[in-house]
């Protein structure tokens, strides 16, 4: 599991949207995307509901979950 959770996102297959929301707001690997709570995300800059499914659908996906799921 703490392997997993080192896995960078430029490794997730995301889209390139996503990807660059992600790393543009300093979220570089799934650990710190599961430490952060889902409703976070739509408080970043370019990242709506649609990039949040993607994102969520990607987390769930690998079993994972974010913060305080």
């Amino acid at each position: 599991m703490k392997e997993l959770l080192k896995t960078k996102v430029l490794d997730l297959n995301l889209s390139i949207r996503l990807t660059n929301c992600l790393l543009q707001n300093e979220i570089y690997t799934l650990g710190d995307i599961t430490n952060m709570y889902k409703c976070d995300f739509l408080k970043l800059r370019n990242f709506g509901k649609v990039t949040l499914k993607e994102l969520s659908e990607t987390i769930y996906a690998l079993e994972l979950k974010f913060k305080g799921e």
